[in-house]
């Protein structure tokens, strides 16, 4: 199983000549309140080319039932956000499961849940609680950040980590860094002291990251304990 955190813009840039192959895109659409899964497919990067032109069709999704995409098993569920309806999302393929985990205010039972049972993980680590209080944002702004509906800091995001890594994670994709209230080099530091084999990797704000294979050198056991229709 192939991820690759990437830019749809830097895709674009490609010359035809150096284009991957066609690649199946997620998009979700957080301000519309009917909630959706906007799915469309990269036919040809050489462009130019805009973002409807490329569009397919909308499909609805139901929290916790699986949207099969080709070989991709799509699951969403909710989470603590500021926003209408919002989801965090799992990914499996092939017994291997990548679990994208941003935005998101506080470490619910739903997302400690799914977190357990990744072998790779794009988990948010948005602020460090320093920089934030020191910061230039208005008290109201660090208040929304800080808060049970905004972000994962640092410190939430290694407590996750720690606290409930499973034995069989091989990746950390630390996501959604703040450009005035973190630092990539702090993350990359913090979490390496307690990566115990675990490859993390810090996804850029301006560049994309290597590609990555997923094995599942250790598969999970199954997990049956009851899903939350709320955080």
């Amino acid at each position: 199983m192939f991820f690759k955190a990437t830019f749809f813009k830097l895709l674009r840039s490609l010359p035809e000549r150096h284009a991957p192959p066609p690649f199946l895109w997620l998009y979700w659409l957080s301000d519309i309140q009917d909630r959706r899964l906007l799915l469309f497919s990269i036919r040809r990067i050489s462009a130019p080319i805009t973002f409807f032109e490329q569009l397919h069709n909308f499909s609805s999704f139901t929290i916790h039932v699986p949207i099969t995409i080709g070989s991709l098993s799509i699951t969403a569920f909710p989470k603590f956000h500021d926003a209408a309806d919002p989801c965090s999302f799992m990914i499996s393929c092939n017994k291997i499961k990548v679990g994208v985990f941003t935005d998101i205010g506080t470490p619910c039972k739903n997302l400690i849940y799914h977190f357990k049972q990744c072998h790779a993980a794009f988990l948010e680590s948005n602020y460090d609680d320093t920089m934030l209080e020191q910061g230039r944002y208005p008290y109201f702004l660090k208040n929304r950040i800080r808060g049970d509906k905004g972000h994962l800091s640092n410190r939430q995001s290694l407590e996750l980590f720690k606290m409930h890594k499973p034995p069989f994670m091989t990746h950390l994709f630390l996501s959604h860094l703040s450009k005035n209230n973190n630092c990539p080099k702090l993350v990359q530091q913090l979490f390496d002291e307690h990566a115990a084999g675990v490859k993390v990797i810090i996804a850029s704000r301006y560049e994309e990251t290597a590609v990555y294979h997923i094995n599942n050198t250790s598969l999970s056991a199954p997990i049956t304990k009851h899903l939350l229709a709320s955080p």
